[in-house]
C-alpha cells in the first residue's frame, strides 16, 4: 500500500517551516477563496455541546478555534511547532479567550489517557486514526479535514517529477482515491463514517 502522503511525506516539515507563526494565516499563503461547499466551523458547531471537552490536533495559530470556544466547555489545542504555539497564545490572549489550552504534542502519539475527549478535530493537519479513537470517549465524534487529491492539480502536473517522485503533493493519486482511503481508515475504527469531497477556487494576489 502506498504511504499516506500527508503524514509520510519526508519533505513536509521543511517545506512549510518558513510559513509558521504569523505568516501562516496571511493572504499571501492562503489566497482569496470563493465560497466553499460547506463551512467546517458550522459543521463542528452543529455537534458541540456546552459540556464537551474538545481536542484539536495540529491547531496552528488557533484562529479556527475561537468560534468553537464559545460552544464548548474546554478546547485543548495540540501543536508541535513552537512558533505556532506562541502565535496561538498571543491570538487567544488578544481575543480574551480563556477556555483554550495550547500545548505541545504529536499526532502519532497523543499525550492523553484513553477516553479523554468528547470531540476530536483535525483541520488540514496530520493525524492518526487509531490515536483519535483511543482518546475519544465512547460515542465520541471525530471531524477531520484534509487537502484533497486534486488540490492545485494543474500546477502539479506542469512541474512533473524529480528524483524523489511527483513534485506535487498527492499528485500521484487517482481522483477521489484520498477520500476512499480516509473512509476506509475511519471505518476500521468507527461505526458511522461520512466522507465527502468539495471543490472551490482560490486566487493568489502574487
Amino acid at each position: 500500500m502506498m504511504q499516506d502522503p500527508l503524514t509520510k511525506d519526508k519533505h513536509f516539515p521543511d517545506r512549510f517551516r518558513p510559513y509558521s507563526g504569523e505568516a501562516y494565516d496571511s493572504r499571501r499563503l492562503r489566497g482569496i477563496e470563493e465560497a466553499r461547499p460547506w463551512n467546517l466551523t458550522d459543521v463542528i458547531l452543529s455537534v458541540l455541546r456546552p459540556t464537551d471537552r474538545v481536542l484539536d490536533i495540529g491547531a496552528g495559530t488557533a484562529a479556527k478555534l475561537v468560534a468553537l470556544s464559545q460552544r464548548a466547555r474546554e478546547i485543548v489545542a495540540l501543536e508541535p511547532n513552537e512558533d505556532m504555539r506562541m502565535t496561538a497564545k498571543r491570538n487567544l490572549a488578544a481575543k480574551g479567550v480563556s477556555n483554550i489550552q495550547v500545548i505541545p504534542g504529536e499526532a502519532a502519539k497523543l499525550p492523553f489517557p484513553d477516553g479523554e475527549f468528547d470531540v476530536v478535530t483535525s483541520m488540514v493537519a496530520p493525524y492518526e486514526v487509531a490515536e483519535i479513537f483511543r482518546v475519544l470517549k465512547p460515542g465520541g465524534i471525530a471531524i477531520v479535514e484534509r487537502v484533497g487529491d486534486r488540490d492545485k492539480w494543474s500546477i502539479k502536473v506542469a512541474f512533473g517529477e524529480d528524483a524523489d517522485g511527483p513534485r506535487g503533493y498527492m499528485s500521484h493519486l487517482a481522483e477521489g482515491e484520498l477520500a476512499l482511503r480516509c473512509r476506509a481508515e475511519f471505518e476500521a475504527q468507527f461505526g458511522n463514517v461520512d466522507a465527502r469531497n468539495g471543490f472551490w477556487t482560490t486566487y493568489y494576489p502574487t
